[in-house]
C-alpha cells in the first residue's frame, strides 16, 4: 500500500500498482515492484537452512563473535556476526531435513594474530576448565588468550578472563547451570583492541557440579 504525501505533486512511498515509491537524497524516486522468484528448489531450501542456522548460531554466540571478528570485520566493512556466517556455512549440513553444526571445525575469530597452540582441556571439578599452550618465538607475549564455550543444549557462550600470551595457561569455569552437558572449547589469541588471532578448537568437556 502506497503513502500519499501531502498533495500528489508531493509523491508517495510504498508499493502503488507495479511500482514503488521512495525518497533516495531528499528525492522522490520510483522504481518498478519485482517480485522474488522462490522456486523452492531443495537445493534453494538447504540453501536457506544452512544460512538460518548460520545466522542463528552467530546470534547466540555474539558475545564471543564480536571481540574474534572485530577487526576483520571493520577492515571489511561489514558485521561481526557477517563475518561469522561467511565462514561457518561451509560447517554446516543438512541431514534428513535437519541443519547439522560441525563444532569441531567452527571458527569463532579470525585475524592476523599468531594462532594459538593449545593442548588438551583438562578439569578437576567438572566445571574449571584448563587448557595449557605453548608459546613461540614469534608471538608477542604481552597479547592476550581467551578461552570461549558454547553449550548447544542452552544455547548459551561465554568467555574466560583474558590471560597474557606469557603465562602459558588460561581458564574457564562453567556455570552451574551446564551441569550435566556437553560444552565446546575454544580458543584465540586477542590484542585486547581489535585484532585476534584464528581461533582453535580446543575439545568438549562433560560439565559436572561437585
Amino acid at each position: 500500500m502506497a503513502r500519499i504525501k501531502g498533495n500528489n505533486s508531493e509523491g508517495y512511498s510504498g508499493k502503488l500498482g507495479p511500482t514503488v515509491g521512495y525518497k533516495w537524497k531528499g528525492r522522490q524516486c520510483v522504481r518498478a515492484l519485482v517480485v522474488p522468484k522462490d522456486p523452492k528448489t531443495p537445493a534453494q531450501l538447504e540453501s536457506r537452512r544452512v544460512f538460518g542456522k548460520a545466522s542463528s548460531l552467530g546470534a547466540r554466540m555474539l558475545p564471543i563473535v564480536r571481540i574474534g571478528f572485530r577487526g576483520v570485520a571493520a577492515a571489511q566493512s561489514t558485521t561481526e556476526k557477517n563475518i561469522f556466517v561467511r565462514l561457518n556455512r561451509r560447517h554446516i549440513s543438512v541431514v534428513d531435513g535437519e541443519a547439522v553444526v560441525d563444532y569441531s571445525r567452527l571458527q569463532v575469530a579470525d585475524g592476523p594474530l599468531e594462532t594459538v597452540a593449545f593442548g588438551e582441556p583438562v578439569s578437576e571439578d567438572g566445571r574449571t576448565i584448563h587448557a595449557a599452550f605453548s608459546d613461540s618465538s614469534h608471538s608477542n607475549r604481552l597479547h592476550y588468550v581467551m578461552l570461549a564455550a558454547y553449550l548447544p543444549q542452552q544455547r548459551d557462550c561465554m568467555l574466560s578472563e583474558p590471560v597474557f600470551r606469557s603465562t602459558g595457561e588460561a581458564v574457564i569455569t562453567l556455570p552451574v547451570s551446564w551441569t550435566g552437558c556437553e560444552a565446546h572449547i575454544y580458543g584465540f589469541c586477542w590484542d585486547g583492541k581489535d585484532e585476534a588471532s584464528p581461533s582453535s578448537y580446543i575439545g568438549t568437556v562433560n560439565t559436572q557440579y561437585n
